[in-house]
């Protein structure tokens, strides 16, 4: 059996909850929807290959002219599935100035290391809130009240 066919049931069940996330986002506070978007980990074992196939559709699920994705949208959709995939992976809130105003970011953690980004493109973010894989807060600053107002 070919690795796509092997992958539609994860793609389907991915491109659910992508099409779900932008509206929800609207809807609902960060803390309930990250609580939403948590998932118990499928194995207690991890599975390298499903992560990497994980990563790769957030990527292009959130990609595109027709239907290109915040960072919220991307790193919530790769949150859930590497956490399902036995990963522990963390979702990271941060802020920096960018000329008169503050850019606000997100993405997720895993084994320490940023999934879609580079270090050179998280220069200057200063996390505001870090959420575990059970949808719990890890870490916050004292600006975690700013987030209420927060488009990401």
């Amino acid at each position: 059996m070919s690795s796509r066919l092997v992958d539609l049931p994860l793609a389907m069940r991915m491109f659910g909850w992508r099409v779900a996330i932008r509206p929800l986002k609207g809807l609902l506070p960060l803390p309930r929807l990250v609580r939403l978007m948590r998932r118990a980990p499928g194995s207690p074992h991890r599975r390298a290959a499903r992560e990497a196939r994980v990563v790769s559709l957030s990527h292009r699920l959130c990609r595109g002219r027709l239907r290109e994705g915040s960072c919220l949208e991307r790193s919530l959709l790769t949150y859930r599935f590497l956490a399902e995939a036995g990963a522990e992976p963390r979702l990271v809130i941060a802020v920096r100035r960018g000329g008169k105003s503050l850019e606000w970011h997100a993405w997720v953690t895993r084994d320490g290391q940023a999934v879609h980004e580079s270090d050179e493109s998280l220069s200057g973010y200063l996390p505001v809130v870090i959420f575990d894989t059970r949808g719990a807060v890890e870490w916050s600053s004292s600006m975690a009240g700013s987030l209420t107002g927060a488009r990401l």
